[in-house]
């Protein structure tokens, strides 16, 4: 590689990096300005169907950042509460219910990169029987829009980010469903002094 080229792909790299932690302030700007939203039971005129794009199950997830060592800790460190699990597992096969979780976020996102790992282990622990989840990243903050604008960056985020029926507002966020239909969202973390699996719980009896 000669001068020239190292040069160039110097420049790339650098711009790559700024870019990355640019994305994070912007985020955590966002966060500081906007109340979080966590609500169950909703009314949304949001379905499963509704994803179109691409997404990671949680084997490719964690096959795909393995060498992540912070995202591989919050994994495998994370333990969620047994009774909270119990509790889960007892509303999904008493109501017969088809629960399944689309989480939504990028990897420039530290909070993606604690709270979908816990996640996932929460559903590993469950087993596959009683919920499945997908994964939607690949999204970006649009460091240029106007006031009144969305959030998210039209051009390099996926169509759900920006499309109206998801009302993303903050990542990640966890869309909860039963079969097709939407029941709750969780927004960024759980609630203060609570847990992912105890939300879920939540979800769950407040909805049936």
């Amino acid at each position: 590689m000669n001068k020239t080229n190292q040069s160039i792909f110097s420049i790339f790299y650098i711009l790559l990096i700024i870019d990355f932690y640019f994305q994070i302030f912007l985020n955590q700007q966002n966060y500081l300005n906007k109340p979080l939203l966590r609500r169950w039971c909703i009314q949304m005129d949001l379905t499963w169907s509704d994803i179109k794009s691409e997404t990671m199950s949680i084997d490719e997830y964690l096959k795909i950042f393995k060498d992540k060592i912070e995202i591989i800790k919050n994994y495998e460190n994370y333990n969620p509460k047994a009774k909270h699990l119990k509790h889960i597992k007892e509303v999904i096969t008493d109501k017969q219910i088809k629960l399944k979780i689309l989480a939504m976020g990028a990897k420039w996102c530290r909070d993606c990169a604690e709270q979908v790992p816990h996640m996932i282990k929460i559903v590993k622990e469950l087993g596959a029987e009683y919920i499945d989840m997908r994964i939607l990243y690949g999204i970006k903050v649009n460091a240029f829009r106007k006031e009144g604008e969305i959030l998210w960056d039209k051009r390099h985020s996926s169509p759900e980010a920006v499309d109206p029926k998801f009302e993303l507002n903050a990542i990640p966020t966890f869309f909860i469903f039963n079969n097709d239909e939407i029941l709750g969202l969780i927004v960024e973390h759980p609630k203060r002094f609570s847990t992912l699996e105890r939300d879920l719980c939540t979800i769950l009896r407040k909805c049936f």
